[in-house]
C-alpha cells in the first residue's frame, strides 16, 4: 500500500472536514443564514430571528453537536416524521454491526436487525393508530379495467365491485383525461413565476444599475391566452364522458380491512386486468401516470433496465480511468509528458492517493439524477415509489461499478495471464482484494467525511441566499422551504460503506476506523439536519427496510 498518498488523501481530507464544520458552526449563528439551516424548524415552529452576540457569531463551537445528540427520539418523530427516525436508526444499527457483530459473531447481526424490524413495526403500528383516519387508507386504486363496446368504464366498476364487494363497497372516482383544463393549469403556473420574477426585477432595479441577469422591463411576461374562455363545458357538464374515460379509478370502501384485502386479492384470472393497490396519499401520486395503460408499463420497465444495464457498462470507462490514474507505472506509460510532474513528491501522492477517488465521485454525481429520470420513464404512481426504484438502482449501480468493476477491471484483467485455469479465480481475489482497500479508505474519506461536511454546511443553499440577499437584494430573511430528503443518494451510500466494512474486516481491518467515524458523523450530521432543515416525506418506513 502507498502509505504516502493514502496519509496525504487522509490529511486533505480531514483539512476539509475541520474548515467546513468551523464554518458551519459560524455560519450557523449569523441572522441571514437561518434560511438555510432551519428551514425545516422554521416550517414547523415559525421561529422569530435569533441573534446571538456579536463575538459568539464569529467563534467557532461545537454547540450544535451537543444540541444534535441531545434531541430525543420523539422530538426527531415530532419534527422530521416517522421516516427520519427510521432513518438515523438505520445509521445506528450500521454503526453497531461495525462496532460489535464482525468482531463478534456475525449472528449476533441477524438479531440486531430482528429486533430493530420488530420495533420500527410497533412504531409504524402506534403511528397509524394514533393518527387520524385519512381517506386514502379506505381507498383502492383501480387499473387495467378491460373495454367493454356497450358499457362505459364506470358502469362496469360498479357492476365489477357491487357483485364481489357488496358489502363494503362505497363508491368510485374515475380517471378521466382532461387536456384543456391540465394545459391551464401549467400555463398559470407559468406565469405566476413570471410574475415573481418581474417583482423581482423591479426590486433589483430600485435597489442598483441593471445587470445582464435583471435586465427587461417589468411587463416582460408573455400573456396568457384567454383560453379559459373557451374550455369546452363538456370537460365537466357533460353527461357522456366515455371518450374522456382513462381505464382507472379510485374505489372507495367502508373499512380498512376491506380496503386492504381488495388491494392484496387477484380480481381476475388475467392478471393483467382489474389491478388492483392501495391508493397513495394525494400529494404522493402521480396524477398524469394513472392514464397510462397497464400494458404498456412493463414495456416502459423493460426499457428502463436494458437502458439501466447499458450505461452501467457504459460507466465502466471512467472506471478504467481511475484504475490507471491509481497505477503510477500505467499513468506513467500512458501520457509520457507527465513524468517530470509526478517525479515531484507531492504530485506523485496526490495523484495516486487523492485524485482518484475524486475524479470518481464526480462522475458518479450524474447517476442519481439518471437513475431518478430512468425511475420517471417507467411510470410510477407514486413520488414515493419512484424515489425507491431510483434508491434501487443507484444501489445495484454502487455495487457493481463502485466496488465489483473497480476491482475486475484494473487488477483482475491485468493479472488474466497469471492463472491458466477458472480454479485460480478466487486465489486471484483473495490477492487483489487486499491491494485495493487503500482505494476505498480513501473513498470513504472522500465519499464519506468530506461529503457530510458539505451536506451540513449545505454550500449550494448557502450560494443560492448569498445571490438572493446581495444581487436581488432580498430582505426577507425568513422565506424559508424544507428540503426533501435525498433518500435515492444517501441510503445507496450508507449501504455501500457497509458492504465494504463487511467485506475488508477481515482483510483489512484499518478501513474500520474510518467507517466507524463516518457512521458517527453521519448520525450527528442527520439529527441536526432532520431537527433543522431536511423534510421527509415520501418514502415509508417498511420501504426503506425493504431497500436496506
Amino acid at each position: 500500500m502507498n502509505l504516502s498518498g493514502f496519509l496525504t488523501s487522509a490529511g486533505i481530507n480531514c483539512a476539509i472536514c475541520v474548515v467546513l464544520f468551523l464554518l458551519y458552526s459560524i455560519l450557523r449563528k449569523q441572522p441571514g443564514n437561518v434560511n438555510v439551516y432551519f428551514g425545516q424548524r422554521l416550517a414547523r415552529l415559525r421561529l422569530g430571528n435569533h441573534d446571538p452576540s456579536l463575538i459568539d457569531r464569529f467563534v467557532p463551537s461545537a454547540s450544535w453537536i451537543l444540541k444534535a445528540w441531545k434531541t430525543s427520539e420523539e422530538e426527531i418523530l415530532a419534527i422530521g416524521g416517522l421516516d427520519a427516525v427510521v432513518f438515523l436508526r438505520t445509521l445506528v444499527f450500521r454503526l453497531g454491526v461495525h462496532c460489535f457483530a464482525l468482531y463478534v459473531i456475525s449472528c449476533f447481526a441477524c438479531v440486531l436487525l430482528y429486533f430493530e424490524y420488530k420495533s420500527i413495526a410497533k412504531m409504524r403500528l402506534a403511528h397509524v393508530t394514533g393518527s387520524h383516519s385519512n381517506p386514502s387508507n379506505f381507498t383502492v386504486l383501480v387499473r387495467a379495467i378491460p373495454r367493454s363496446s356497450g358499457e362505459s368504464y364506470s358502469d362496469l366498476v360498479t357492476k365489477f365491485l357491487s357483485d364481489y364487494y357488496a358489502s363494503s363497497y362505497l363508491s368510485h372516482q374515475m380517471v378521466y383525461r382532461s387536456r384543456t383544463v391540465q394545459r391551464l393549469v401549467s400555463k398559470a403556473e407559468k406565469m405566476y413565476k413570471m410574475l415573481r420574477f418581474s417583482s423581482m426585477q423591479q426590486q433589483c432595479g430600485s435597489s442598483f444599475i441593471r445587470c445582464g441577469l435583471c435586465g427587461g422591463t417589468a411587463n416582460s411576461f408573455k400573456i396568457v391566452s384567454r383560453q379559459s374562455e373557451n374550455v369546452e363545458r363538456s370537460d365537466f357538464g357533460d353527461p357522456d364522458l366515455r371518450e374522456k374515460e382513462c381505464a382507472a379509478a379510485l374505489v372507495f370502501f367502508r373499512t380498512r380491512y376491506a380496503a386492504f384485502v381488495a388491494s392484496q386479492a387477484l380480481q381476475s384470472p388475467n392478471p393483467m386486468l382489474w389491478v388492483t393497490d392501495l391508493a397513495p396519499e394525494p400529494h404522493d401520486l402521480c396524477w398524469k401516470n394513472l392514464c397510462i395503460p397497464y400494458k404498456l408499463l412493463w414495456i416502459r420497465r423493460i426499457a428502463s433496465l436494458l437502458a439501466f444495464i447499458v450505461f452501467m457498462f457504459f460507466f465502466l470507462g471512467p472506471v478504467s480511468l481511475v484504475t490507471g490514474l491509481a497505477s503510477l507505472d500505467k499513468l506513467q506509460n500512458t501520457f509520457p509528458f507527465m513524468r517530470s510532474i509526478l517525479k515531484r513528491k507531492f504530485m506523485n501522492q496526490l495523484v495516486t492517493g487523492y485524485l482518484p477517488s475524486v475524479i470518481l465521485i464526480l462522475f458518479l454525481y450524474i447517476v442519481p439524477p439518471l437513475m431518478m429520470l430512468f425511475s420517471v420513464v417507467e411510470g410510477y404512481l407514486s413520488r414515493s415509489g419512484r424515489k425507491r426504484s431510483a434508491c434501487l438502482k443507484v444501489l445495484y449501480f454502487y455495487i457493481w461499478n463502485v466496488f465489483f468493476a473497480n476491482i475486475l477491471v484494473g487488477s483482475v484483467i491485468a493479472r488474466l495471464g497469471t492463472f491458466s485455469s477458472p480454479k485460480d479465480v478466487p486465489s486471484l481475489l483473495a490477492k487483489v482484494l487486499p491491494q485495493k482497500a487503500f482505494f476505498f479508505m480513501t473513498y470513504v474519506l472522500t465519499s464519506g467525511w468530506a461529503s457530510l461536511a458539505c451536506e451540513v454546511v449545505q454550500p449550494f443553499s448557502l450560494l443560492c441566499n448569498l445571490f438572493r440577499r446581495f444581487i436581488f437584494r432580498k430582505k426577507d430573511v425568513l422565506s424559508f422551504s424544507a428540503m426533501s430528503f435525498p433518500f435515492h443518494t444517501e441510503i445507496p451510500r450508507v449501504l455501500l460503506f457497509g458492504l465494504l466494512g463487511f467485506t475488508f474486516s477481515i482483510l483489512a481491518p484499518l478501513i474500520l476506523p474510518f467507517l466507524l467515524v463516518y457512521f458517527c458523523l453521519a448520525y450527528l450530521v442527520y439529527r441536526n439536519q432532520v431537527s433543522n432543515l431536511l423534510h421527509l416525506t415520501f418514502l415509508f418506513p417498511f420501504q426503506i427496510l425493504k431497500v436496506c
